[in-house]
């Protein structure tokens, strides 16, 4: 009968605390990956709004400068062909 006890008890595995290390390691591991998943993506989405809103700010001067009346955009053409040249326009 004492046998069949110690038999039983040995059968039954203990958990051991090198396992439970390992396993809270990996755990700690697979949560650190995914912060910084997390973080990669914002980091990406950041300078995605970054890029749209220069893009932005780039037609709106465009769109500027193509509304502007001709008169304008012919005299500063001359002006700075004149400045070039180093003479005045009559």
């Amino acid at each position: 009968m004492l046998l069949k006890r110690k038999m039983m008890m040995r059968i039954i595995p203990r958990p051991r605390p090198i396992l439970i290390k390992t396993i809270t390691h990996l755990v700690i591991l697979i949560v650190l990956t995914i912060l910084l998943m997390v973080l990669m993506i914002l980091i990406a989405l950041m300078a995605l709004t970054i890029l749209i809103v220069l893009m932005l700010v780039l037609m709106t001067l465009l769109m500027m400068l193509i509304m502007m009346p001709p008169v304008h955009l012919e005299a500063l053409t001359v002006n700075l062909i004149a400045q070039i040249h180093h003479h005045p326009v009559q």
